[in-house]
């Protein structure tokens, strides 16, 4: 982690972008993005399903699904994911407007150990940190 964070602009389909209400960032830490590493070795019904959940995510006020957890787990998280189980993409929001996913895991249960917990709201933390001082300064 460091200064080579980049945020990563995420296209939602043409015929939605007027409705689009949030902007779609993915974390890029270096030379990798996990997330969009994660998301290529989706099989294709899992990608759609995918994005057509960040679709609804990005154009929906409150938007709910049976894929979007966000009452996660400890005091203080703020992030919260799309789940397709076995298959877990964690986001925040920030300032509103931007939705930041920032990590994936594989996971074929419902819970996970605190201590995950606990790395996610540390990376939460950090990645929206680095969005507020090299996104949100250029706005």
């Amino acid at each position: 982690m460091g200064s080579k964070v980049k945020f990563l602009p995420i296209d939602i389909p043409k015929k939605r972008r007027i409705a689009q209400r949030y902007k779609i960032w993915a974390v890029k830490d270096g030379s990798k993005s996990q997330i969009l590493d994660h998301f290529d070795k989706l099989s294709v019904d899992e990608k759609e399903t995918i994005k057509s959940t960040i679709t609804k995510l990005a154009t929906k006020d409150q938007f709910t699904s049976r894929y979007i957890k966000r009452s996660l787990k400890g005091v203080g998280n703020k992030y919260s994911e799309v789940i397709l189980l076995p298959h877990r993409f964690f986001y925040f929001q920030c300032i509103g407007e931007h939705i930041i996913f920032f990590s994936s895991l594989i996971k074929k249960v419902d819970s996970l150990p605190d201590s995950t917990y606990r790395h996610l709201r540390k990376l939460n933390e950090y990645y929206e940190a680095e969005f507020r001082r090299k996104i949100l300064k250029d706005s």
